[in-house]
């Protein structure tokens, strides 16, 4: 098998068995936060672009959900106030699978670090 038909291969397996893949890396990620970690801040040292590409779409998906009717006074108070070891969280997702929210002061919380990135880009409706 080529390198390339190996890459095709798994992206083919990784497509067909996300669920079994997603807890494979969860559990790994989980015995190993050091290991995760480490990893994670170097390829961010080493991908700086593809960081930098992410956080401007980020930015551009924010303005693309943000309507003419919100404070933009009120969503910049919420993001200088918020506490120290927490992050604002849109409620509901501006990017979900299902729905997608909007950027506006009433789709924002604050959450722990931990809580907000075991979240990730998901809308619980039973949380309403």
């Amino acid at each position: 098998m080529t390198r390339e038909e190996n890459r095709l291969y798994q992206r083919k397996y990784r497509a067909e068995n996300k669920d079994r893949c997603n807890a494979y890396t969860k559990k790994y990620r989980d015995a190993n936060k050091d290991k995760a970690a480490a990893y994670a801040k170097k390829h961010r040292a080493e991908n700086p672009g593809y960081y930098k590409a992410k956080k401007a779409r980020r930015r551009a998906l924010e303005l693309d959900r943000t309507v003419g009717w919100s404070d933009d006074l009120v969503i910049k108070m919420i993001y200088q106030d918020c506490p120290e070891g927490y992050h604002v969280d849109h409620i509901i997702p501006l990017k979900g699978e299902k729905v997608s929210g909007l950027h506006v002061a009433w789709n924002l919380q604050y959450l722990t670090a931990e809580e907000n990135l075991k979240k990730g880009n998901k809308y619980d409706e039973a949380d309403d």
